[in-house]
């Protein structure tokens, strides 16, 4: 296949621009020596981006650079990759997005300013509080600092949280400081077994089902306050049922990764997905053209889920399932199995309160332009 038929169907690229950080929390795979770590050559993004607009079908794009840190990169690299991609959108007649991930604590008022005029949509990870965020994170009053400066200057910005040993017992506290700092939604992840976060650092089912009861009852208590995006979906999954279960997206049985979606590394190497590292499922390489045989193969193995799928058949969970993050499966049987006692206990919780689901999804239905 030709490279440029493979970028037909996608229609978001995650660049890996740097594996280097400036922390190191307890809970990542990223290398923290940030001064020796390899970065992406603006050949490389602008060879990426060039094949994600000129070949996509679609006329709605997103380049996301991501990390690692990618604020490391220098900020007349993001601007020239940002202008390139725009130049090429515009000449091809779509639109695209620059969406960032970022750990907060490198953005200057000055530097936040300069990203947000030349297009770029951020995310910031937060764990809670600094008292509770610095447990696993570290820098939480300077994350604090950096989201005031997007309050401040009206930016909008999407909240992101791990939920680990830090915080998982504790995310009504967590939630009640989003709430008196003005974050009315929040993405959230359970630790996952990569880097540091190894096995030993997974929550129990116990332990994710005490975080998602204390989420969903400070949603029902205070009228859905402060969101929360996966457990929100699980509610309107139990209330009305799925809407459409057979599409390529992230919660459902088969995600979008590798075919709707793919992640470029640092030397142009294609993998299945961005949201973790994925380096063991490569695809395929910018500069070549695709090996079909190769390329079938990898995403078979990577979206296989074995005879452990039959398990899901005659599950009742499964109306609410996410079917766990391929990725962090693979990775984990451990992680794979908590992920479904997990889901269980929500739904089960869910059947003995359907009064709290209805009001929280009754909540949600009505304020204008939130759906899940």
């Amino acid at each position: 296949m030709r490279i440029e038929a493979f970028f037909e169907p996608m229609v978001y690229v995650t660049a890996k621009v740097t594996h280097g950080c400036n922390l190191k929390c307890g809970y990542c795979k990223v290398d923290s020596l940030s001064t020796k770590a390899k970065r992406m050559s603006l050949e490389t993004a602008k060879r990426s981006a060039r094949l994600l607009i000129e070949n996509s079908t679609y006329p709605s794009l997103w380049f996301n650079m991501h990390g690692g840190e990618p604020l490391l990169m220098d900020d007349a690299w993001i601007e020239e990759v940002v202008d390139y991609a725009k130049d090429l959108a515009k000449k091809n007649s779509k639109e695209i997005k620059f969406p960032i991930s970022t750990n907060g604590t490198l953005l200057s008022e000055e530097r936040l300013l300069k990203l947000r005029d030349i297009g770029i949509d951020f995310s910031m990870s937060c764990d809670g509080p600094p008292k509770i965020n610095d447990l696993m994170r570290k820098r939480g009053k300077t994350v604090v600092q950096t989201y005031r400066l997007f309050k401040k200057h009206r930016i909008r910005v999407g909240i992101m949280a791990v939920i680990s040993r830090g915080n998982y017992n504790r995310m009504k506290e967590v939630m009640d400081w989003y709430r008196e700092e003005g974050i009315r939604a929040f993405l959230s992840n359970f630790v996952e077994a990569q880097g540091r976060g190894s096995d030993d650092q997974l929550l129990t089912p116990q332990e994710m089902f005490e975080s998602a009861y204390q989420i969903l009852e400070h949603m029902y208590e205070t009228d859905v306050s402060v969101a929360n995006d996966d457990l929100l979906r699980k509610v309107a999954w139990f209330v009305e049922g799925r809407r459409n279960p057979e599409a390529l997206c992230c919660p459902n049985l088969e995600c979008h990764a590798g075919r709707h979606m793919v992640a470029v590394d640092m030397d142009g190497g294609i993998t299945t997905c961005g949201s973790a590292d994925t380096s063991d499922f490569l695809l395929g390489h910018i500069d070549r053209d695709i090996d079909d045989d190769q390329c079938k193969s990898v995403l078979n193995s990577f979206h296989d889920k074995g005879r452990w799928i039959i398990r899901c058949f005659d599950c009742p969970a499964k109306r609410i399932c996410s079917h766990g993050c391929t990725t962090a499966c693979k990775k984990s049987a451990v992680y794979r199995e908590n992920m479904c006692q997990y889901t269980r206990m929500i739904w089960t919780y869910l059947c003995e309160h359907p009064e709290k689901a209805n009001h929280i999804h009754q909540i949600i239905s009505g304020r204008k332009g939130y759906y899940v």
